[in-house]
């Protein structure tokens, strides 16, 4: 019996262990590195992950965000185009969430952001110990919930509020 229970006990241990590692990934923050070898970090889109991408923030000296224009809601997969002055690209990729950060050498940079048909420009110039924002927001027909944590409370399988 004290072996059946000792087997029990660690495979309940692993599944949770398991369900833990693949939580606790399932929505992190991805780094990565852009054309010039310098760090990038992108990413936020659960409540964990902005936390977390918030604490490592003063690593990088450019923050771009991400929202739709009328409700500011968060916004992935935005291809988001950065190009330095003499035009070579820097970094050139799809988010997962609606946060990147950017560590760039000095100089002067161009940022760009599509989402399907709409691309958006913003240039900006990195100086030594910066830390520049820059927002995107789309003209997307967004529909947010007024209680973003539970849009389904009554009916799970229903439109909201039923």
């Amino acid at each position: 019996m004290k072996t059946l229970a000792s087997n029990v006990g660690a495979w309940t241990c692993a599944v949770l262990c398991a369900f833990t590692a693949f939580d606790s990934t399932s929505w992190a923050a991805v780094p990565g590195q852009t054309a010039l070898g310098t760090a990038s970090l992108s990413g936020g889109a659960s409540y964990e992950d902005l936390v977390d991408m918030h604490r490592q923030r003063r690593k990088f000296n450019l923050w771009v965000v991400t929202a739709a224009l009328k409700s500011g809601a968060h916004m992935a997969d935005v291809k988001v185009t950065v190009r330095d002055a003499q035009q070579r690209i820097v970094f050139d990729n799809t988010l997962e969430g609606p946060w990147l950060f950017l560590q760039l050498p000095r100089g002067r940079y161009e940022v760009q952001a599509q989402w399907a048909d709409e691309t958006l420009r913003q240039a900006t110039t990195i100086h030594p110990g910066d830390h520049h924002q820059t927002f995107f927001y789309f003209n997307v027909p967004d529909h947010v919930s007024p209680d973003n944590r539970k849009p389904f409370a009554t009916n799970p399988y229903g439109e909201p509020g039923q």
